[in-house]
């Protein structure tokens, strides 16, 4: 099937995806995709953007496709989506993950013994989040939470709803001069972080999260 015809799927939404993708008629042949490095295939936009696509596998009847593209702005965005071909119709199944960089951008996707795992990237609100506190946060106000605040990893199997743990990626991870202290708990949120990948603690299970999640409440939500 031409590539260009799944780069659709990467800008589907709402009633659209309930509309099967012809593929007798979809698509830009002139976009010639190329392979890549990595495996992926596509092709960069003329306007300053992307799109690749990798097949990671089939679970339970449906094909999984690993997205990557850009529009041309700040935003790098991934994707783990799921279809089936009747034919010649494409049809969207359902949405695994996805996300923009820090904000749950997707890596290391596989699937084994048809089973589907693979990694989102998280920013610091997204891992007090995990712990399940009692006091709710806001995001973008008490703890950073953009595109570009990344400072780990949750692995996840099957779906957002399953997850076994947290990577802390950032080994210097340092308050910044006029941007940590526009969020009420971040400085002590980064020494709680920066103590925790320093005593070896990188690799947090789900009883880890939770500690780590205890932790902050204590010493920082505690304190103000």
């Amino acid at each position: 099937m031409p590539v260009s015809c799944l780069e659709i799927l990467s800008g589907m939404d709402g009633d659209s995806r309930k509309t099967p993708i012809d593929l007798r008629t979809c698509g830009d042949p002139k976009r010639k995709p190329k392979a890549q490095a990595d495996g992926s295939i596509g092709y960069e936009i003329p306007e300053g953007g992307y799109f690749y696509y990798a097949y990671v596998g089939k679970v339970g009847g449906t094909d999984i496709l690993s997205l990557r593209s850009s529009g041309g702005g700040s935003g790098h965005f991934t994707a783990l989506v799921g279809v089936r071909q009747d034919g010649r119709l494409l049809r969207w199944v359902r949405d695994y993950a996805g996300g923009d960089r820090c904000n749950g951008g997707i890596s290391n996707e596989s699937v084994s013994n048809g089973k589907l795992t693979f990694d989102q990237a998280i920013t610091p609100y997204d891992l007090v989040d995990l712990a399940q506190l009692k006091t709710k946060l806001a995001a973008y106000k008490d703890l950073e939470a953009s595109a570009a605040s990344c400072i780990g990893v949750v692995h996840l199997n099957g779906d957002t709803a399953h997850w076994t743990g947290v990577t802390l990626t950032e080994k210097d991870w340092s308050d910044q001069k006029g941007w940590t202290d526009n969020y009420r708990y971040q400085a002590c949120f980064n020494q709680l972080y920066r103590q925790t990948v320093a005593t070896g603690h990188a690799e947090l299970d789900r009883r880890g999260v939770a500690a780590f999640g205890a932790a902050f409440a204590r010493r920082c939500l505690a304190a103000r």
